[in-house]
């Protein structure tokens, strides 16, 4: 019974903190994202290994409300990533990108609200080529991205704020430039629509 009491008393001391949503509240926050694959392929009685594929990525980022429920900011991201096939030759690549973006705020309640966001963001890399001990520059990467989405915003606690968040359009333009070939390969990617089985979860904290 006291469990329960103990229980009860702090789930209604966490709702009766306030969302920090308000013109000059700060927060910072981030994303990191971390991705590996890899396997082998059986035929009778040989078998071959797959290439190997790693990726590491974060997103730190910082939010400023300009007014009330409405936040602007911008984040800096890195991704790195390396395919390396069985017998150790590998491509790797690197981008690093900014993304300003804006969000509104809509309260449902002092401790929940749902906002919409919009962002853009520019990036620029570069890949390689290794094969036995010859390494290749195979290239500069420049991307643009576009996007908008929903979410939801979940205050437990007045600095701490939970994210889940759901795009709905996104666009990226990716530019990948051979110098030693004189190729150029672009590829543009347009998705939209809305999956709430796979939303993205962040963490930010307010000031």
């Amino acid at each position: 019974m006291k469990k329960l009491i103990f229980a009860g008393v702090f789930f209604l001391a966490a709702f009766s903190l306030k969302a920090q949503t308000s013109s000059g509240d700060l927060f910072v926050g981030g994303g990191f994202q971390f991705t590996t694959s890899g396997g082998e392929v059986t035929n009778g009685a040989t078998t071959t290994q797959k290439a190997n594929t790693f990726s590491l990525g974060f997103t730190p980022k910082v939010g400023y409300f300009v007014s009330d429920k409405l936040a602007v900011g911008a984040g800096i991201g890195y991704v790195s990533s390396r395919t390396t096939q069985p017998n150790d030759d590998y491509t790797a690549s690197s981008t690093i990108s900014f993304s300003p973006f804006a969000r509104v705020y809509m309260p449902a309640n002092e401790q929940i609200n749902f906002y919409g966001q919009g962002s853009v963001g520019i990036g620029i890399g570069n890949s390689k080529q290794v094969v036995g001990a010859t390494e290749t520059d195979t290239g500069d990467i420049t991307t643009f991205n576009f996007g908008a989405g929903v979410g939801v915003a979940f205050f437990p606690s007045e600095h701490i704020n939970i994210d889940f968040g759901f795009n709905l359009i996104n666009f990226r333009a990716e530019n990948d430039t051979d110098p030693n070939n004189d190729v150029e390969d672009k590829t543009n990617t347009f998705n939209f629509g809305l999956s709430t089985f796979s939303p993205s979860i962040g963490i930010n904290y307010f000031f």
